[in-house]
């Protein structure tokens, strides 16, 4: 917890000026669904000027890879672990996944399609029922297939990522809520 004054008379949520001091203590985020590392509660205020905020981080984001090529995930490992919000624990299997998840599912499962035993989808149909609007659920796979990404639609996975030289940059887009702008520029 860190506690700093701030002197201005407009907030901004994810970049964007959404309204006044006085609008925002009603409704800091103006209806929007910030990220929990993005919670701010002003403690006071006067004229119309927050004096203090404290801002509340959440824990890291917990995230588990499913992937049987260890190199490859030890790649991708890597490659996000950059971030200190997330927290990236890996399985080779859906089995041994499905042993670590004991009760509590993590915020993000980045499913390989292709899995010794267990297919990264039966994983998922294992799981759904006990998935939230809140989780993420992005399959991994090297094939560009689209009656394939058609299958996990209907199945109701929204994120589908091929292994290819864009994988991390698709990955931290979809983390980040920005896959749209990823994906469409």
């Amino acid at each position: 917890m860190f506690v700093q004054t701030f002197e201005f008379s407009w907030i901004e949520c994810r970049g964007k000026v959404v309204g006044s001091i006085d609008s925002a203590l009603a409704d800091p985020f103006s209806g929007k669904n910030p990220s929990p590392r993005e919670k701010k509660t002003c403690l006071s205020r006067i004229g119309g000027k927050a004096l203090y905020c404290k801002s509340q981080e959440a824990a890291a984001m917990n995230i588990f890879l499913i992937e049987d090529d260890e190199i490859y995930a030890e790649f991708v490992k890597k490659a996000l672990g950059k971030n200190p919000d997330y927290k990236i624990n890996s399985f080779t299997t859906a089995e041994d996944a499905l042993k670590a998840v004991n009760g509590k599912l993590p915020d993000v499962l980045i499913i390989d399609y292709k899995l010794p035993g267990m297919t990264g989808i039966d994983f998922y149909e294992r799981l759904k029922p006990r998935i939230t609007s809140d989780q993420k659920v992005i399959m991994l796979s090297a094939l560009d297939d689209g009656n394939m990404v058609l299958s996990f639609i209907q199945k109701g996975v929204r994120d589908y990522v091929i292994k290819d030289e864009n994988v991390i940059e698709s990955l931290k887009a979809i983390l980040e809520g920005k896959e749209d702008d990823y994906l469409f520029n």
